[in-house]
């Protein structure tokens, strides 16, 4: 019997995030190198092309120093390993693409047969805000080849999830035409998940979604009050965006499947003392959290992580808000002390 694959995504997923046209296999964070170009081929190409075929080898083989950076969670709790693939069910496309996942991973096949079942897409940088922990808001903007979105729907009948992020995704034209275009009917397995600022998720804009199924929405809120959130996310005021986050649970209630709605906060010296604020934010609707640490690599003068004191101030603040956790929402422990 041949070792169990450690991380399965190679053969799962594909994730185009870097608008340079880059595609990797999961978090690019997380990986050597890239699996392939999407400026001068197509998806499918990419999908069997030399670089995913190379990962599929090397982490076959088990000697992953060449494929995953020893950050990579995955590697510790191995929640994509082999032995955790369940197939889903669903329509019969998706689930014979499954089958032949389930078969190439067996075989440890580097050329498949089978379609991604995880796609994530950022189709161009552009935002209509300015944080100052992104870059997106600084430099010039980037996009995507338009041929994505005529390649996209050969895909959506195998998919689970395509998650779509930038930049700010409703910013752009061909992702709000792709939203109103989407028919559940037709596409009944996959979900579209989204990372977004909320500031263009309208009421309005919510009526010309109506056939699209949702997965997860993520609103990146950044702070607990409304001074914070001026400081740090330098867009529409913070009312404006928890008006629109109140219409998106109103429209999930008429939605015939559930999906979840999740409030992120990047963690940094300028808006860790609200971050009790913006747990009774998300609590008081009954949304999930999400929470990540500064990524060292942002803007210039932002990376606090070479100074004891104020580490230790940004520390306090979590524990802090561990604390009102373990108080009122014992559901954000977990995340709280992950990002800890």
């Amino acid at each position: 019997q041949p070792p169990q694959v450690v991380c399965i995504t190679p053969w799962t997923s594909m994730e185009i995030v870097d608008v340079s046209g880059k595609a990797h296999q999961c978090c690019s964070t997380w990986t050597i190198g890239h699996r392939g170009d999407l400026v001068g081929s197509s998806l499918l190409g990419v999908w069997n092309g030399t670089g995913f075929r190379q990962a599929r080898r090397v982490m076959a083989s088990g000697d992953l120093a060449s494929l995953c950076r020893p950050i990579c969670p995955r590697l510790a709790d191995h929640q994509y390993a082999e032995k955790h693939l369940v197939i889903q069910n669903g329509s019969e496309p998706f689930v014979q693409n499954q089958m032949m996942m389930a078969s190439d991973i067996a075989e440890r096949r580097d050329e498949v047969r089978c379609k991604p079942i995880y796609m994530a897409v950022c189709p161009s940088t552009y935002c209509n805000y300015d944080c100052i922990m992104c870059l997106h808001g600084r430099t010039p903007r980037r996009d995507l080849p338009a041929s994505i979105w005529e390649e996209l729907p050969d895909f959506l009948p195998t998919l689970r999830t395509l998650t779509l992020l930038g930049g700010e995704p409703l910013a752009n034209p061909l992702v709000m035409d792709f939203l109103r275009r989407f028919d559940r009917e037709q596409n009944p397995d996959v979900a579209v998940d989204l990372t977004t600022n909320g500031s263009l998720l309208t009421p309005r804009a919510l009526k010309h979604m109506q056939r699209c199924t949702f997965g997860d929405i993520t609103v990146s809120l950044n702070a607990g009050t409304a001074e914070v959130y001026e400081a740090v996310q330098r867009g529409i005021a913070l009312a404006e965006v928890l008006s629109n986050v109140d219409a998106l649970i109103d429209y999930r209630r008429a939605q015939r499947r559930w999906f979840g709605i999740s409030l992120s906060f990047v963690v940094q010296p300028a808006n860790s003392h609200s971050l009790i604020q913006f747990g009774e934010l998300a609590h008081g609707r009954r949304l999930r959290i999400r929470m990540l640490p500064l990524n060292p690599r942002g803007p210039d003068g932002l990376d606090f992580y070479d100074d004891p004191e104020c580490v230790g101030r940004v520390l306090a603040h979590l524990d802090d808000f561990r604390g009102w956790a373990d108080r009122h929402a014992p559901d954000y422990a977990d995340e709280v002390a992950a990002t800890r």
